[in-house]
């Protein structure tokens, strides 16, 4: 039996049986004759191990940001949103393999409030239950918001500049609170976007 898995994710699968447990990369087949026909197999997701940082680590990297984005604001290459893609999300399901070739379709979408109830095999829908990487989730988030703290302390930065002969004056706190208020409202949007995405998620780790 063969097993073709087609998929925009980097995360590999792991296929199993009560006898043989193989993985399958991302964009290859692999050879399964251990598997014997209308045998029960089991698939699932294997999420790939992403680096840990410790608070060390994340305040090096903030301010190793602090100076890499200024080089991407000067070429406009802004941060993606975290919530548009990554390998954030997999699937686990279970199939009776009724043929000898198997070719397994996973589209990685966008993450939603909704997930996704099903997959392709062989072309044809199959149910299965989406799985969570919540360690990887919330390195993304992280690592997003150290990008907008960032241009946050340079439109700070700038302000001052501009208007340093009225430091701490009304005006110049008037002028850093317009500023700050729209990163204020994109962080209170961003929290319940957050939250509404590890309760649909978070509890198919």
């Amino acid at each position: 039996m063969h097993i073709c898995y087609k998929t925009n994710s980097q995360n590999p699968i792991k296929i199993y049986s009560s006898k043989k447990s193989l993985t399958v990369d991302p964009n290859t087949e692999l050879d399964c004759s251990d598997f014997d026909i209308n045998e029960t197999i089991f698939v699932r997701s294997v999420f790939l191990k992403k680096e840990k940082r410790n608070i060390f680590g994340w305040f090096a990297l903030f301010f190793g940001k602090l100076f890499v984005n200024i080089f991407n604001l000067i070429i406009l290459n802004y941060p993606e949103h975290c919530f548009q893609y990554d390998d954030f999300t997999g699937f686990s399901f279970a199939f009776k393999c009724a043929i000898s070739d198997v070719c397994i379709d996973y589209e990685q979408k966008q993450l939603k409030n909704r997930p996704e109830k099903y997959i392709l095999v062989n072309g044809e829908r199959k149910e299965c239950i989406e799985i969570f990487d919540y360690d990887c989730f919330n390195n993304s988030v992280t690592k997003y918001w150290i990008d907008v703290a960032t241009y946050w302390l340079y439109a700070i930065l700038i302000i001052t500049i501009c208007f340093w002969h009225i430091w701490f004056s009304l005006y110049y706190m008037l002028i850093v609170f317009s500023v700050t208020v729209p990163f204020l409202i994109k962080f209170i949007w961003f929290l319940k976007k957050r939250f509404a995405i590890i309760k649909t998620y978070g509890t198919s780790m």
